[in-house]
């Protein structure tokens, strides 16, 4: 009798932990689609500050941001609740069994000898260990991976796509915060892996980051690097890039330093350095990440009239 009461508490513990474990895992989920959303948002937001503030959006926008933290607050409320109330169980399931076995067994009317007590309570905590404990848990972790593995299928922007695009062509990456960009650009330059398909490029690849770089040498230097120097290729790419003005009133001509002990350059002529630098490769394929944000509109216009290789062109605008 002693002894199917404790099986039958274990046996109603268990399905209870059970349940806690899968209500945890879906507040986890709730939580994180929430965190997500208010973090989409407040990228937007910090990309778009200067059209909210000339259009006095602050408050629209504050309250939007509000409401979103209070439901991502909720969430973390009842995930944090349902996991209290499991650790608590976990902690007191041994001490809830042996209560009930010796309420139990005063109620029979039993010996409580410590001959019979001590063994029965050393199985009861072995099974509390194996059955509940690891298993609620383990349950815990279980639906945990499921919300992870559905947050990574959710995912995916592009599914079953097969793009070729021809030689010649201008291709903008456009979209909004979170939705892809640069993992596209990080996929064509080869620097994440892909788990289905392929990725093909002919030719010789060329890019240009957002930042610019430049090194300590001569403007030549830093627009040739280290390649054969063609004259004619150069100056094109010198009154592409709109740099011809600038470098008539360098000390040196293309021949004055940058960097340490060199010119000090704004950052729309380091920008135009680096995109002479990459349309003097002379690629297949360019990749430009962002290549106006650091230039005028009219530099920018220059540039953009002006551009011509007649190779796949991709341009990321954020």
């Amino acid at each position: 009798m002693v002894i199917f009461a404790g099986y039958t508490t274990i046996l109603l513990l268990a399905p209870l932990q059970a349940y806690l474990a899968k209500l945890s895992s879906g507040a986890s989920l709730k939580r994180s689609k929430a965190a997500d959303t208010r973090v989409q948002l407040m990228s937007e937001i910090i990309s778009g500050i200067n059209v909210i503030k000339m259009y006095f959006w602050e408050k629209p926008f504050g309250q939007r941001l509000n409401t979103l933290r209070k439901t991502e607050l909720k969430c973390l409320r009842q995930l944090m609740m349902y996991s209290a109330v499991l650790s608590e169980l976990c902690t007191f399931n041994f001490r809830i069994i042996s209560a009930i076995v010796v309420v139990v067994t005063v109620y029979v009317g039993e010996p409580l000898d410590a001959s019979k007590t001590f063994p029965m309570f050393a199985l009861f905590n072995v099974l509390v260990e194996s059955v509940l404990n690891f298993t609620s848990w383990g349950l815990k972790s279980f639906f945990d991976l499921q919300v992870s593995i559905k947050r990574i299928e959710t995912s995916r922007t592009l599914r079953n796509v097969t793009l070729s695009i021809p030689e010649g062509q201008l291709v903008a990456v456009i979209g909004d915060v979170g939705s892809g960009k640069s993992s596209l650009l990080e996929l064509l330059l080869g620097e994440i892996g892909l788990t289905t398909g392929g990725v093909a490029i002919r030719g010789r690849l060329a890019y240009t980051p957002q930042q610019p770089w430049l090194f300590p040498d001569t403007i030549k230097e830093n627009i040739v690097f280290g390649g054969e120097f063609n004259r004619r290729l150069f100056e094109k790419v010198i009154n592409m890039t709109a740099l011809d003005r600038d470098i008539s009133i360098f000390p040196h001509g293309y021949l004055s330093r940058v960097g340490d002990r060199g010119l000090k350059l704004s950052g729309g002529q380091k920008t135009r350095i680096t995109l002479a630098r990459m349309l003097y490769q002379d690629a297949d394929v360019y990749l430009f990440d962002d290549p106006l944000s650091a230039v005028d509109a009219a530099v920018g216009r220059h540039i953009f009239d002006r551009y011509e290789t007649g190779e796949v062109t991709f341009i990321w605008d954020y």
